[in-house]
């Protein structure tokens, strides 16, 4: 399968604004959002980081959900330790609205990164995104603001060019490494929505007959990006919500896993621009697109 003319619009749209993506995943870089030590550890750069995209995702036409989970959201599991705390670390879905005759999908990714430790090994400040030679370098580039920037910028470009979807568009972001229970408290929020679901990653996960699954694959291939079905033998936000939110789903995202949480950690900015084309075809693909492409509104 190719890409149709309605895609290949979107998926030129989406190149010929490389600039802006590079732009947007530099920004999320700049939040330092280390992901804490332990349950009690004040948060750092969160908030500002969630209200950041949030802004931007209703200037896109979403409606913006963004909360603190209480602490009964996680208690009652053994995966919660006592006194885990969400405060000043805010969830955020942003629900972009389809025509109701189709299914849902949910886009999500964690903004909380790996300490850059340690930091005198960096050739510049982590937390200071640097474009070198096709490469761009900061803590979370790869793990997985590059990710997480990908995906917002598809959304917000199918939404600026009028593609009308026939199901919802859910984009989700929140506090998803370092204590693993507290991933459970956004993840029934947000997939009870969604009949699929697509996080960062290089390799896929979940039963590879998946619509999800194959949709995003068909779509990869399509624009060019290499991509392949693995498994994942970690718990990572996928496990979370294939188990506790019994939503079918698969990892994906940038090449260069490999680089994650690593010194220097970059992402090469030919990637994002591939992993958010991909993402944006695959959204047109399982949600069924509707009308054709034009201005937003129209």
């Amino acid at each position: 399968m190719s890409l149709t003319q309605h895609e290949h619009a979107v998926a030129e749209r989406i190149a010929a604004r490389e600039v802006e993506l590079i732009a947007l995943v530099s920004d999320l870089i700049g939040f330092d959002t280390t992901a804490r030590a332990a349950p009690g550890e004040a948060a750092r750069d969160e908030r500002a980081l969630q209200t950041y995209l949030a802004r931007r995702l209703v200037s896109a036409g979403a409606e913006c959900d963004v909360w603190e989970p209480g602490p009964e959201d996680v208690a009652g599991t053994r995966i919660a330790p006592d006194g885990l705390s969400f405060d000043g670390r805010p969830q955020l879905a942003a629900t972009f609205r389809g025509a109701g005759s189709g299914p849902s999908l949910l886009l999500n990714g964690h903004v909380d990164v790996v300490s850059p430790e340690p930091r005198e090994g960096w050739t510049t400040d982590p937390f200071r995104a640097d474009l070198r030679d096709g490469l761009l370098y900061g803590r979370g580039a790869c793990d997985m603001k590059g990710g997480v920037g990908c995906m917002v910028f598809a959304a917000e470009v199918l939404s600026e060019l009028g593609v009308r979807l026939a199901g919802d568009l859910v984009v989700r972001t929140g506090d998803g490494r370092g204590v693993d229970g507290r991933r459970r408290s956004g993840s029934r929020r947000t997939s009870s929505r969604s009949s699929g679901r697509c996080a960062r990653g290089p390799v896929g996960g979940g039963r590879a007959h998946a619509p999800v699954v194959s949709t995003l694959l068909g779509a990869a291939s399509d624009t060019g990006l290499a991509s392949r079905i693995a498994g994942l033998d970690n718990w990572h936000d996928g496990a979370t919500f294939t188990r506790l939110g019994r939503t079918p789903c698969v990892a994906f995202g940038p090449h260069g896993l490999k680089h994650a949480r690593t010194v220097d950690e970059h992402v090469a900015t030919k990637s994002l621009v591939g992993c958010a084309q991909a993402v944006a075809v695959a959204a047109m693909r399982f949600l069924r697109r509707g009308l054709a492409v034009g201005k937003r509104g129209a």
